[in-house]
C-alpha cells in the first residue's frame, strides 16, 4: 500500500532531510517493523473485539496522517517514526482484511 507511494519521493525527501540514501534505507526498515509488528498486535485486538469496523477506520485515518506528514518532517528521526507510524497502521489493517467476523 505505501510502498508505491513512497518510492517516488524518495529523491525529495531526500533532499528535505539533507541525508543520503543509505540513510532513507532506515526509514524503509522501521517501515517493515512497523507492519509487522501492526499485524502482530492487530490480529491480537481485532480477535478480542466484535465490532472491527471502527478501530479499522481509526487505523486508516491515522495512517494517512502519517503518510502526509511524512514529507513535513524536519529530521531522520522524525521521518522514521512517521515510516514506522504508518506501518504499524498498514499491518493493523491488512491484518483487518483476513479476519471472518
Amino acid at each position: 500500500m505505501g510502498n508505491g507511494m513512497l518510492s517516488p519521493t524518495l529523491p525529495d525527501l531526500r533532499n528535505r532531510l539533507q541525508v543520503d540514501y543509505q540513510d532513507i534505507a532506515l526509514g524503509f526498515a522501521s517501515l517493515n517493523a512497523g507492519i509487522m509488528s501492526g499485524g502482530i498486535v492487530g490480529g491480537l485486538c481485532l480477535d478480542r473485539v466484535t465490532n472491527q469496523g471502527p478501530l479499522l477506520a481509526l487505523s486508516s485515518l491515522v495512517a494517512a496522517a502519517a503518510i502526509c506528514a511524512l514529507p513535513l518532517s524536519p529530521n531522520l528521526i522524525a521521518a522514521m517514526a512517521f515510516f514506522c507510524c504508518f506501518g504499524f497502521c498498514a499491518g493493523f489493517a491488512e491484518t483487518g482484511r483476513f479476519i471472518k467476523p
